[in-house]
């Protein structure tokens, strides 16, 4: 028994852990003006919910284990990307263009687990619904 003289269970088991689950959706656009499409703009909106989010929640010191792997909690991806690009020199072989990009993201925590809306993650992080 390797010189020890029992056994026990180094990680819980769930037997509801499962797959995350994620719907999404994606819009975008792309547009070139002008007779030569020297102009051109594109843009994206995208929005992803994740259901069954991997959590690894610490149990009652009174289990006997470390951490528990959960598959609970619900999260928010949403954003905005543009592009735009411009040809600025057109001559003969040679083009010179000019390019500039943005985006902006917010993720939003929906759903923590089924009996609390927020649990330390750590020393210093706290995971909580908004």
């Amino acid at each position: 028994y390797g010189g020890v003289m029992g056994i026990q269970a180094s990680r819980a088991g769930n037997v509801d852990f499962d797959w995350e689950y994620i719907n999404e959706f994606n819009a975008g656009m792309d547009i070139a003006l002008f007779q030569e499409r020297w102009l051109r703009l594109s843009v994206d909106y995208y929005n992803k919910i994740t259901n069954n989010m991997y959590i690894l929640q610490p149990p009652p010191a009174t289990s006997g284990f470390s951490s528990l792997n959960l598959s609970t909690g619900k999260m928010q991806n949403k954003g905005i990307e543009w592009d735009i690009n411009a040809d600025i020199l057109r001559s003969g072989n040679f083009k010179w263009s000019l390019g500039m990009n943005a985006a902006y993201n917010k993720n939003t925590i929906l759903e923590v687990t089924d009996y609390t809306d927020e649990f330390a993650d750590g020393d210093s992080r706290i995971i909580k619904v908004g």
